[in-house]
């Protein structure tokens, strides 16, 4: 079971994330409805080192 979903709170842009040990789930929060994307945990931690250091 994913446990509910997260975002940061005071942005216009945000992605929500849910997660459980198997999956973690993403998705726009403007639009709840729309697509999920689900990745596995270790792809999830690979995209936010990535961005993290992308961003510099």
């Amino acid at each position: 079971m994913l446990a509910p979903l997260r975002s940061s709170s005071g942005r216009r842009d945000c992605v929500e994330v849910a997660e459980s040990s198997a999956t973690v789930a993403l998705r726009d929060s403007k639009n709840p409805a729309g697509p999920i994307l689900t990745l596995d945990p270790a792809a999830f931690s690979t995209f936010v080192n990535w961005t993290s250091t992308s961003a510099e």
